[in-house]
């Protein structure tokens, strides 16, 4: 979708005294997939009315609140380059731990960190 320069600019926070609010809508995909979607928006009804049409699209629809969500556990990711960081790979993994961790992944120097929301 081609969005004007003065609406990419406001959701930027390029133009000042704009508002832009998230929100959480629950649908249901094609098949019955359970669709949590998250958004930041200045413009709650064009926002909504661009998701019903995506969804209308691919056979989907709005669910009822709450009768998705509850399907759903939030979670954060951390990346961190331990070389960067100056805290050794292994050290970096056990402070994660330490802290709650709930999974680790590495891949070279960095770290990734996954906790439940209210860990991070």
């Amino acid at each position: 979708m081609k969005k004007p320069r003065l609406s990419i600019k406001r959701g930027t926070g390029e133009i000042e005294d704009v508002k832009i609010e998230e929100i959480t809508y629950e649908a249901y995909g094609p098949g019955g997939t359970a669709l949590l979607i998250k958004t930041n928006t200045d413009n709650k009804n064009r926002t909504v009315s661009e998701i019903k049409h995506i969804l209308n699209q691919r056979g989907g629809k709005f669910a009822e609140a709450g009768s998705v969500k509850w399907l759903f556990e939030e979670k954060g990711v951390i990346s961190v380059n331990a070389k960067e960081s100056g805290i050794g790979k292994d050290e970096l993994e056990l402070l994660a731990i330490d802290l709650g961790a709930e999974d680790i992944k590495t891949k070279e120097d960095d770290v990734e960190i996954y906790a439940g929301n209210r860990r991070l």
